[in-house]
């Protein structure tokens, strides 16, 4: 949970304007400003990841169809697969 916080806030310092999707477990999920933006674009449940970010995502089978809707969007998606 802490080294995604951490790599999170570091990202978002190189590029506010993406979206990042990190791989946690079964679960992609977005977090802080992420997890409310994507919330303009499709319904996902909105829950406390830590005492400073809430969290939102949906299971690793469900990639490729979540990448059809971000593409469509034309969302910029980053997908982070290894926090370390």
């Amino acid at each position: 949970m802490i080294d995604i916080s951490k790599k999170y806030e570091k990202l978002k310092i190189k590029d506010q304007n993406k979206l990042y999707l990190f791989k946690n477990g079964n679960l992609y999920i977005f977090i802080g400003e992420d997890a409310s933006n994507i919330q303009q674009y499709m319904v996902l449940k909105q829950i406390k990841f830590s005492n400073k970010y809430m969290k939102c995502g949906f299971p690793v089978d469900k990639l490729k169809d979540y990448q059809r809707v971000f593409n469509n969007l034309h969302l910029n998606v980053s997908i982070v697969d290894d926090v370390d």
